[in-house]
């Protein structure tokens, strides 16, 4: 709705002011969004500027990141105060007897190399007050990551006598997101996971002779969603112990 201010300027004369200008201001109210989120995978996706704010009656561009790996995501949009129509590109969205949550297929808005998917988001609110019909547009931009863990340096194979030390080691790195390890024992296509080895640094036993095969499961987590990345399997030889002789020749005994 518009509202007029008037601002005169002008000289104070014998405690008189004498106008030599008027201006006269037309102030009109912003409209915009109460809500704009996203979930992915039923989770809250954090958006830049966060929400609540009081930028957000300013700001026309917000940024996230979700899985490079998501087909679609949840929004959610609800315009300030009146009635409106919210438009995701060319299709309506919501208005006031409408729901405000829809899934949104991701496909139509990546780049080229599938990296970023700009949302155009568009709310028009109807002719009133003496007013033409209004509209406001948003940009919604998502980084599509891939959360999966890369790994940097994969663990070796390992020979070592009986009872030595043995050390396996796993390096690797995220674009964000909290790092955990899971180190197994493989048998073929079966994985036994060992208690207690979630760190980089796996010191497997070597109090047997043989051979025995070990891999390690990084996760990420991200919003509560896990992504894993599987390390090289190896193998662990120990052999047995050599045990040091002399040999004495020429041994000779004398008798009483």
């Amino acid at each position: 709705k518009e509202t007029e201010v008037s601002l005169q300027v002008g000289t104070k004369k014998s405690g008189a002011w004498d106008v030599s200008e008027t201006y006269v201001l037309h102030v009109n109210f912003i409209r915009g969004l109460d809500t704009l989120s996203v979930s992915a995978d039923g989770k809250g996706v954090s958006l830049t500027p966060a929400y609540p704010s009081d930028i957000y009656t300013t700001t026309n561009k917000f940024e996230g990141e979700v899985s490079k790996d998501l087909d679609e995501v949840e929004l959610t949009i609800e315009p300030s105060r009146t009635v409106a129509t919210a438009y995701v590109g060319e299709e309506a969205f919501s208005s006031a007897d409408d729901e405000t949550v829809k899934e949104i297929s991701l496909a139509p808005y990546k780049n080229e190399d599938a990296t970023v998917a700009t949302i155009p988001v568009r709310l028009v609110w109807p002719g009133s007050d003496g007013l033409g019909e209004q509209h406001r547009d948003y940009e919604l931009k998502l980084s599509l990551v891939d959360y999966k863990p890369s790994i940097t340096k994969q663990p070796k194979n390992v020979e070592c006598k009986q009872d030595a030390t043995a050390v396996l080691s796993v390096d690797a790195s995220v674009v964000s997101g909290t790092l955990s390890y899971q180190w197994y024992e493989v048998d073929g296509e079966t994985k036994t996971a060992i208690d207690g080895e979630t760190s980089e640094v796996f010191t497997p036993d070597t109090a047997e002779i043989g051979e025995k095969s070990y891999c390690c499961d990084v996760t990420n987590t991200v919003n509560g969603k896990t992504y894993t990345t599987t390390s090289d399997v190896v193998k662990v030889s120990v052999v047995e112990k050599k045990v040091a002789t002399s040999v004495v020749e020429d041994l000779k005994i004398a008798a009483g």
